[in-house]
């Protein structure tokens, strides 16, 4: 059996939603212009990285509890894009992320612990392929009159 390390990371750009006022707890929006989900795969000795273009996010975020912070991130496997086009056909094919039978990738945000300043430890649930793993991944987030910068990468094994 071949190990693949995958990375998922992701650049969210949040804004605070509703009739709340910034620094408030609640639903906050991805904001998808200033997003994006990209995957890079490491097998073989080799690296390949793409971008997917099918996700949406949910998340209820109080910057002055951060430990509350839950997010839930749904990606379409089979959006994934990668150059050249016969990578992505290998990626989202029955050998990687078989997104004929798996159409979704999900992570479930469960805790962000401070480790001081803007920089966080997340735990998360992570399913791919059916298979669901807990993972820990650090999260740099910055939080500014409303609006919320979040980078994270999680790796993977699958």
């Amino acid at each position: 059996m071949i190990r693949r390390s995958v990375f998922l990371a992701a650049l969210f750009l949040i804004a605070l939603g509703g009739a709340s006022g910034p620094g408030a707890p609640g639903a906050w929006t991805v904001v998808r212009d200033g997003s994006t989900i990209d995957l890079s795969l490491r097998a073989l000795g080799g690296e390949r990285r793409g971008r997917f273009e099918e996700w949406h996010g949910d998340i209820t975020f109080d910057p002055d509890a951060p430990g509350r912070t839950r997010a839930t991130v749904v990606v379409r496997a089979g959006s994934l894009k990668m150059q050249p086009a016969v990578a992505t056909r290998r990626a989202i094919g029955p050998a990687f992320l078989d997104s004929a039978r798996f159409p979704v990738i999900r992570v479930e945000l469960r805790s962000l612990e401070p480790r001081g300043g803007d920089r966080f430890t997340a735990r998360a649930d992570v399913t791919m392929k059916g298979v669901t793993r807990p993972v820990t991944f650090p999260v740099d987030l910055r939080v500014t009159a409303g609006r919320a910068r979040s980078v994270w990468i999680a790796r993977i094994l699958a």
